[in-house]
């Protein structure tokens, strides 16, 4: 019984530590939304793409791939269809930091795509 009420305090310690973090790093987190504030340097730089590195903090992000193909993603009883398609991004992580820095995937967000258009040659 003891053993049982423990694993449970652990449990919501570990669940409130999760909804902490998460909300810490929507404060903080700088989004793709936020234009940076207008300099000279970056009137003329492009935006970032596919392959390019994009810092935020003290970690590295590179989206190697965009697949917008999908109308439906998910396994049997978890699978969500989109009501237009979904936009699956294949990217990766790195720290940057000259320590361990705690990163955490499901708090990260990115904007809605309102619209894709594609450039025929």
């Amino acid at each position: 019984m003891i053993a049982l009420v423990v694993s449970g305090v652990v449990l919501f310690a570990l669940f409130t530590a999760g909804i902490v973090a998460e909300r810490a790093s929507r404060d903080t987190a700088v989004t793709a939304v936020d234009p940076p504030a207008e300099t000279e340097t970056n009137k003329t730089k492009r935006p970032s793409g596919i392959g390019d590195p994009v810092r935020d903090g003290k970690f590295e992000f590179v989206v190697s791939h965009v697949d917008c193909s999908r109308a439906g993603v998910g396994i049997e009883h978890l699978r969500r269809t989109a009501q237009g398609r979904y936009c699956v991004v294949t990217q990766s992580v790195r720290n940057i930091a000259d320590e361990p820095k705690y990163f955490l995937g499901l708090a990260q967000k990115a904007p809605p795509v309102l619209e894709l258009t594609r450039s025929e040659p």
